[in-house]
């Protein structure tokens, strides 16, 4: 949760994006995803958006998501999985 809590201490700031860049959140039901043996993890999740970053923003959650579900299998899943993409493109 993003500014959830009282003593977490927040600052503004304006950054320009450019074309190609891309923003990326998401909640921690995708990197503690747990099919019961590991986490799908942070790294494992860097590593999928640096590979498909070429792609947009809806191909690079659908890689993710893709990789997730092959990831957990028939596991059930334990907690929301919330994911929000923006990439910048040209005109």
């Amino acid at each position: 949760m993003i500014g959830a809590f009282e003593l977490a201490e927040w600052t503004e700031s304006t950054v320009e994006m450019q074309d190609g860049d891309l923003i990326f959140i998401f909640s921690d039901g995708v990197t503690e995803a747990d099919p019961g043996d590991e986490q799908y993890g942070e790294e494992r999740t860097e590593k999928l958006i640096i590979e498909n970053r070429g792609k947009s923003a809806t191909e690079i959650v659908n890689c993710l998501m893709e990789d997730l579900n092959a990831f957990m299998g028939d596991a059930p899943r334990s907690d929301d999985i919330t994911i929000l993409t923006l990439k910048k493109v040209g005109k």
